[in-house]
């Protein structure tokens, strides 16, 4: 998550597009509150990114001196009030946090295939609320995002102020908290549901590369 403004600036070929089924979140924050009558004090939205040859899924590893420390997340953070839509704000963290430029929203991912039934309306399904330490009560989304291969092949670039390490990651090395010789407990509980839908749904869509 953000927490300085020294990232570099986003390049000027910084664009994306996105599925129709992500429409309700082409809105800046203000406008998204507004036509959903929230009066949440922030919004946070991550990218999750799958590698497109193996399969495998992008984690971050969070600074020592952040919270959750050295615990492991998505690329992802708060939507600015600046931010032109929440979908933009997604974007933005993945290059802010992993240097990679995202070229397609592909879809929200929520907890499981039954919970829109947990949420008051469509727009905000998989949405995960919670109240932090200061009583500021935000909302949280992540999107599945498409990075083209040769973006890819370039590397990972970290932000060291936020993230000290990264893995891309099987689903039974997510599930089981380990890649390799590396511990990779993640950040909250609500992630790991949610990468584990992420990979359902990319497996029954037929998008697993063989």
């Amino acid at each position: 998550m953000a927490t300085n403004n020294t990232h570099p600036a986003l390049p000027a070929d910084f664009s994306f597009t996105f599925d129709p089924s992500v429409a309700a979140w082409n809105h800046p924050v203000a406008t998204y509150n507004q036509l959903n009558n929230k009066a949440w004090d922030g919004l946070l939205a991550s990218a999750f990114v799958f590698h497109p040859v193996t399969n495998r899924f992008l984690l971050v590893q969070r600074a020592p001196h952040d919270s959750g420390a050295l615990r492991w997340e998505a690329p992802g953070g708060a939507v600015d009030r600046e931010d032109p839509t929440i979908l933009h704000g997604a974007c933005r963290e993945l290059f802010e946090e992993a240097g990679l430029k995202a070229k397609h929203v592909k879809r929200a991912v929520s907890e499981g295939p039954d919970a829109a039934a947990r949420y008051d309306n469509m727009s905000t399904a998989g949405g995960f609320t919670f109240t932090t330490r200061r009583g500021l009560v935000c909302c949280g989304w992540s999107f599945v995002v498409e990075v083209d291969l040769e973006e890819i092949e370039k590397g990972v670039t970290l932000d060291p102020n936020e993230h000290v390490d990264y893995v891309w990651a099987s689903e039974e090395e997510i599930r089981e908290g380990r890649c390799g010789e590396k511990s990779i407990p993640l950040v909250r509980n609500v992630q790991m549901s949610r990468i584990m839908e992420a990979f359902r749904v990319r497996r029954e869509n037929g998008e697993m590369a063989e």
